[in-house]
């Protein structure tokens, strides 16, 4: 098989399911191979560049010149993983087991490259492939590092290392999702719609500290279980994520208080190419292709 060749199944076995790019395959090339095929190609030429590929250090310098401002988003999401019997034989056994797939977008403000890392790995490795993505986005010595994530601890965390010094800003839909549950309960005498629009407006003002002493005054009562205290809920997220809530400082900076760059990547690398019905992975940490 030629290397052209090979390089088309690869690409289109990443981009979509094998069934699929088989049909790509014949749509562009003119003629066909078996899923089955283009699924052993697909895979070895992934371990052949994950083989080739040197392990993600910390980055230990930074150079002098590069972008003013970057955004950095990190996110993540669980995947079915199949471990294959003993045997080798999947059909006979499948060993289910998920793991999170996390996936890292850097922009330079002002530009439109997008600079992506993603792997299935522990926290660590995900926070060396967050900066590698960031660096290649033009992190210089004096970049302000702009970032946002959702409320997944580990991802703060991960800023906070990676990052040191740096902004990090909670995004502003995922808060907003709390605030609608609260508002069936603390809008006393106006719209719940009206309600969550003041406490929005309120948050993009600076004035986070009055959206969470409005929620706590409103908390429902020690008695009543988590899965009934909406308002509850949303005091816990807002008030152990206090520092992460300056958005008036964001938008002065011209940053953004949402994490459409990252949720766009999700949708499109996770959701749709690893997430489809059915679907399962193999480990190639712990498989051989056959």
């Amino acid at each position: 098989m030629s290397g052209r060749l090979r390089g088309a199944l690869y690409d289109f076995g990443l981009e979509d399911s094998f069934r699929r790019a088989n049909f790509c395959l014949q749509l562009h090339y003119g003629f066909s191979l078996s899923a089955e095929r283009i699924r052993k190609v697909t895979l070895n030429q992934a371990q052949t560049e994950r083989t080739g590929q040197r392990e993600r250090e910390p980055v230990s310098s930074l150079p002098s010149k590069g972008a003013d401002a970057i955004v950095s988003q990190c996110d993540g999401s669980m995947v079915r993983i199949v471990h294959t019997a003993e045997n080798g034989d999947a059909r006979k056994k499948r060993d289910l087991d998920w793991k999170e797939a996390r996936i890292c977008a850097a922009r330079a403000s002002g530009t439109d490259s997008s600079y992506y890392e993603g792997l299935i790995g522990d926290v660590h490795e995900v926070g060396h492939a967050w900066a590698h993505a960031t660096l290649r986005a033009g992190w210089a010595s004096h970049t302000l590092i702009h970032c946002m994530g959702d409320g997944a601890s580990w991802i703060a965390q991960q800023a906070a290392l990676q990052f040191p010094g740096s902004s990090f800003l909670l995004d502003l839909y995922h808060v907003c999702e709390y605030l609608a549950e609260a508002s069936e309960v603390c809008a006393l005498k106006e719209s719940p719609q009206r309600w969550q629009k003041r406490q929005r407006t309120k948050l993009l003002k600076g004035k986070a500290s009055q959206v969470i002493a409005e929620l706590e005054e409103k908390s429902e009562g020690a008695e009543v279980p988590d899965e009934h205290s909406p308002v509850r809920l949303a005091y816990r997220y807002l008030n152990n994520r206090k520092e992460q809530l300056d958005y008036l400082k964001a938008l002065e900076n011209k940053l953004p208080v949402g994490t459409g760059m990252i949720e766009s990547a999700h949708k499109q690398i996770i959701q749709q190419r690893l997430k489809g019905p059915g679907m399962a992975w193999l480990d190639l940490q712990q498989t051989q292709v056959p």
